[in-house]
């Protein structure tokens, strides 16, 4: 917590509302979607002129099991939707945090995870990302950081990240901090293509984040990054890039391709890997390295974790 800032939360940090602090604060506003309590107090807040206008910070933490639901009921999504639609009136919000759930199948059985149907949680981000990406507009906002993004395709994901929404949603940010959760046994399951979120709805994500300029992606499937079309990605703002569990592919296409033409400051790769084929002569990360410094101004700061 940075000096002059005050954590407004609920019962998801063992605190209660806080309501007579000094108003010279920047406040971050903390709360459970599912827990209605906490919305009701969250919305109280957001509708105070006063103490709205002092929140730079929202984190929407579903993480937590605070009420052990096993649905969504009308309450939960009606409260949702009422905050959600109330975000607008924190004219100086700065920084936006979403924090999905990592474990959002364990308690589904084959057939439901063939469907889809039985996570609450996968339920729960399509939800909240459909009525953030539909009408959130804060005019400060610039930070935006997405925990255990559902790599999900585009019918399960009822079509938010083909919307025509995304470029108002995303184009305001400059820095984007996204990890990227594919659960690897669904994508071999009837029913279930996670591949189109690599090969269209990422790409066109980071096609609308034009003023970027810091991002740093990661992701636990390796093997799926290789499909993205990183040619038709263009992030003119962008200096520094940080990857984490990204497949290169070759030395002038993919990934590579995309980071040789954009004069970064500084790079970051971790546990990415180099795809191997039986034509062309194996490559080692110090040529990667050499060649993409070569093909920039060089980077001020560089790392190979």
């Amino acid at each position: 917590m940075f000096p002059n800032t005050a954590l407004v939360t609920t019962k998801l940090r063992r605190k209660t509302l806080i309501s007579d602090l000094p108003m010279q604060y920047e406040y971050v506003l903390a709360f459970d979607p599912t827990h209605i309590p906490d919305m009701n107090r969250i919305l109280s807040w957001i509708n105070d002129p006063n103490k709205a206008q002092s929140v730079q910070e929202v984190i929407i933490d579903c993480r937590h099991e605070a009420g052990g639901i096993s649905k969504i009921t009308l309450d939960i999504e009606y409260k949702i939707i009422g905050v959600l639609s109330q975000l607008f009136l924190l004219t100086d919000l700065r920084r936006l945090r979403l924090h999905f759930r990592s474990t959002y199948n364990e308690n589904l059985d084959t057939d439901e995870m063939k469907k889809a149907e039985g996570s609450i949680y996968l339920k729960l981000q399509v939800m909240i990302l459909k009525y953030l990406v539909g009408g959130f507009r804060p005019e400060n906002l610039t930070s935006l950081e997405i925990t255990n993004l559902i790599a999900m395709p585009n019918d399960l994901s009822d079509n938010i990240f083909q919307s025509q929404e995304i470029p108002a949603f995303f184009s305001p940010f400059k820095d984007v901090t996204i990890s990227i959760l594919s659960d690897l046994r669904l994508q071999s399951l009837d029913g279930w293509d996670a591949l189109s979120f690599w090969t269209e709805s990422l790409p066109n994500i980071l096609e609308n984040i034009p003023n970027a300029m810091l991002l740093d992606i990661s992701t636990n499937d390796i093997e799926s990054t290789a499909l993205m079309p990183w040619d038709s990605i263009n992030m003119e703002s962008l200096t520094m890039l940080s990857l984490d569990g990204f497949m290169f592919t070759g030395k002038f296409e993919g990934v590579e391709a995309f980071i040789h033409r954009h004069r970064l400051y500084s790079l970051t790769l971790s546990e990415c890997s180099i795809l191997l084929n039986e034509v062309d002569t194996p490559r080692f990360w110090s040529s990667v390295y050499n060649f993409l410094s070569e093909q920039t101004s060089g980077f001020s700061r560089s790392k190979l974790l």
